[in-house]
């Protein structure tokens, strides 16, 4: 069930000139060798070089709170039988940034698991629309649907009540 590590090393040219001296393209790069680059061009300037060994130490900081990020939602994901799927907005948000409480990204990619695998939202949302005689619901309206019908086969089915 792995799709892949998210790519944590890649970084723009401004950040590449921000915190590695470098005039880049526009673009993205491999951070490594980013950083090779760095301190070989500026290997005879040793208040760039310092500030560069800063930088380095900062962003391998980041990289290890990514990464126990990433492998925390991987074993809660394996736990619950979800996909960690990496480009996910909720997932890839969670771990590039720390945004929401991992269990809210568990539970939520756990409703869309039940929704899409065991529901067939996608059609009973197609045929919803068709009894109602509307094609156009807001966003809001959407959603209450959905939860409505995941609240549904969960009260049907409570063995498939998540524990997180």
């Amino acid at each position: 069930m792995n799709s892949g590590n998210i790519d944590f090393y890649t970084i723009s040219h401004r950040n590449a000139k921000i915190y590695y001296n470098l005039d880049k393209p526009n673009g993205y790069y491999n951070y490594f060798d980013v950083l090779a680059e760095a301190k070989e061009v500026h290997k005879d300037n040793e208040e760039v070089l310092k500030k560069i060994e800063e930088n380095q130490l900062a962003f391998d900081s980041i990289m290890n709170q990514r990464k126990s990020r990433e492998n925390n939602l991987r074993e809660q994901f394996e736990a619950q039988n979800i996909e960690f799927i990496k480009h996910s907005y909720l997932v890839r948000n969670h771990v590039m940034y720390g945004k929401n409480d991992w269990k809210y990204v568990v539970e939520t990619m756990y409703k869309m698991k039940v929704l899409f695998e065991y529901c067939n939202i996608k059609e009973t949302w197609e045929q919803y629309k068709v009894s109602e005689g509307r094609t156009f619901y807001s966003p809001l309206e959407k959603d209450n649907f959905y939860q409505s019908i995941y609240e549904d086969y969960l009260q049907k089915n409570p063995h498939y009540v998540i524990q997180v």
